[in-house]
């Protein structure tokens, strides 16, 4: 089961589905753009009925590292499969938080639209050991950052890096160093939409 609102979810219904039991039933929570702040993150985090959940969307929400530090080191986070976190006022010190608590399926994460974040903390995240699918755009990436997050995530097979300080004389080098153990890793970049290696 999901919840998806067309309107955005505000603090109380977020109160509302963390303490409800019945929401153990859900697997899926797109809260859209709603102004939840730490505090909401931490009920979802909190609640005891939410642990069941792989599929998180708190996009456009501004927790900040400290939402996304409790939601690190829930219990939720060991069965989130899909964290999207993209325009939630994140730094490096969330981007720690994450990789610090490792969560075992996390295979799809959007740090998008994060600007603070920074690309040698970015490459923290190769200890997540599901990571198939990273989406970067608006950080400060750049090119070693890059490389190196290609090179040691051990599944990532798609990384979304536009408007980063990425150049375009990476991208070849980018995506040769995803090219280990049979990996093929797709690379976006905002330079080059339509090439294909």
């Amino acid at each position: 089961m999901a919840v998806r609102g067309r309107t955005p979810l505000s603090a109380e219904q977020i109160r509302e589905l963390a303490g409800d039991p019945s929401s153990a039933d859900l697997r899926s929570v797109f809260a859209g753009r709603g102004n939840l702040g730490p505090a909401s993150a931490r009920m979802i985090a909190e609640s005891p009925y939410l642990v069941g959940l792989s599929v998180l969307s708190l996009s456009g929400n501004p927790i900040g590292d400290e939402g996304v530090a409790a939601l690190a080191r829930s219990p939720i986070a060991n069965e989130l499969e899909k964290l999207y976190l993209s325009g939630c006022q994140v730094t490096d010190e969330g981007v720690h938080a994450i990789a610090d608590a490792a969560p075992p399926k996390l295979a799809t994460l959007f740090l998008g639209n994060n600007t603070a974040v920074s690309g040698p903390c970015l490459t923290r995240l190769s200890v997540l050991p599901a990571l198939v699918q990273l989406d970067v755009r608006f950080t400060q990436l750049d090119n070693e950052s890059a490389i190196e997050l290609a090179r040691s995530c051990p599944r990532l097979g798609m990384l979304t890096f536009w408007y980063t300080r990425v150049t375009t004389d990476a991208h070849w080098d980018i995506t040769r160093a995803g090219r280990t153990d049979g990996r093929f890793l797709r690379i976006f970049p905002d330079r080059l939409r339509d090439m294909s290696y």
